[in-house]
């Protein structure tokens, strides 16, 4: 009797070619996703921006004016007059950065604060969102030197999200407004 023959085993070089091929497919496909999705992502992130603008400031606004550093816009009236000031923030909180927008007076009170992006914890954190809590509202009409958490302030923190709350004052004090300056100078970007 003979002993039955074992099949050939594949050659390394085959394995190592068909990996080789599997992992350059593998990078192009991520790339040229990547190349196709950059454009469509950076347009829904303007997109926000301006649905965000929108909703900070007051209903009355004729047109929204950027001013040039590109992080703060001016919503002027139909007569011409500065309604309202709205100014980029960004502080790392317990996910990362926290990024938003805040809409001041012309006194320098906080009309409003809406979050552009974060990557807080789902169900704690992410409550800073206007959608999910009205806890950002707590800001309406207060200055900046009246930012603190309680019990030694006047905001209330979110349960469980000491770190995000606290995150989210220090955005809110970065996006105040400095003295207004006289190289400073407003360009008309589409308000649609």
């Amino acid at each position: 009797m003979t002993a039955p023959t074992a099949p050939p085993l594949p050659s390394p070089r085959g394995a190592v070619a068909t990996l080789l091929l599997l992992a350059v497919v593998t990078l192009a496909s991520v790339v040229i996703t990547h190349w196709l999705s950059e454009a469509p992502i950076a347009a829904n992130r303007e997109h926000y921006q301006q649905q965000l603008l929108k909703q900070l400031v007051p209903p009355q606004t004729a047109s929204i004016v950027a001013l040039d550093d590109a992080t703060s816009w001016q919503a002027i009236g139909p007569n011409g007059q500065r309604l309202a000031t709205v100014h980029a923030g960004k502080a790392m909180g317990y996910g990362g950065a926290i990024r938003l927008l805040v809409a001041f007076t012309p006194e320098g009170k906080i009309v409003a604060v809406r979050v552009l992006e974060h990557h807080e914890t789902p169900g704690l954190g992410d409550k800073i969102e206007r959608r999910k809590s009205p806890w950002v509202d707590q800001f309406e009409g207060r200055h900046q030197d009246a930012l603190a958490l309680t019990p030694s302030g006047p905001i209330e923190a979110l349960t469980g999200a000491t770190i995000t709350s606290e995150a989210v004052i220090r955005a809110v004090v970065a996006a105040t407004p400095a003295a207004p300056s006289a190289t400073t100078s407003p360009r008309e970007t589409p308000d649609e």
